[in-house]
């Protein structure tokens, strides 16, 4: 049968008229709903990262010298910076690697972009050493994650000279 008051269609674009914002709402929000659980995962994401970069010290601190050990090898009484590349703040908890003896640790955060000085002790052999790239790893606590170990190296230059005439 055939409706002559309304024209042919009329019901299927009431219809449509009816459902497209009840659509449009549920695509409005399922990307809400996806965008705040993206955005949710990145910053937890970014909170458990760290960057880390080792430099060698060369300032005049006090007691810093290289010296003939003990068999073949050579002691470094030295500073490093430890810089945080971010995005997390940490506490440096320690340093290791390169046979640390001590080293001083002071126990504050240290901001994204700023630096820690830390002093230690090593032994190093004298045959082997490679003083421009030696590995390091830098034991951190971001301030929203467990303890973790950072690998770096450290370019040793400032000291390659002494730790030469250590080694002679």
């Amino acid at each position: 049968m055939i409706d002559l008051d309304h024209g042919p269609g009329a019901p299927a674009a009431e219809h449509r008229r009816r459902v497209w914002p009840a659509v449009a709402a549920a695509v409005l929000l399922s990307g809400l709903v996806s965008g705040l659980a993206v955005h949710r995962w990145d910053e937890q994401r970014g909170r458990d990262t760290v960057g880390v970069l080792v430099l060698a010290d060369a300032s005049d601190w006090v007691g810093d010298r290289v010296e003939a050990g003990s068999q073949g090898t050579a002691r470094i009484y030295g500073h490093v910076a430890i810089v945080n590349a971010g995005p997390a703040a940490f506490r440096v908890r320690g340093l290791s690697g390169i046979t640390v003896n001590t080293i001083t640790v002071p126990d504050r955060w240290v901001d994204p972009a700023g630096v820690s000085y830390q002093g230690f002790d090593i032994e190093l052999p004298c045959a082997g050493t490679d003083l421009f790239a030696m590995r390091v790893t830098v034991r951190v606590e971001p301030r929203d994650a467990a303890v973790r170990n950072v690998d770096a190296l450290l370019d040793g230059h400032p000291w390659a000279r002494e730790f030469t005439k250590a080694c002679a």
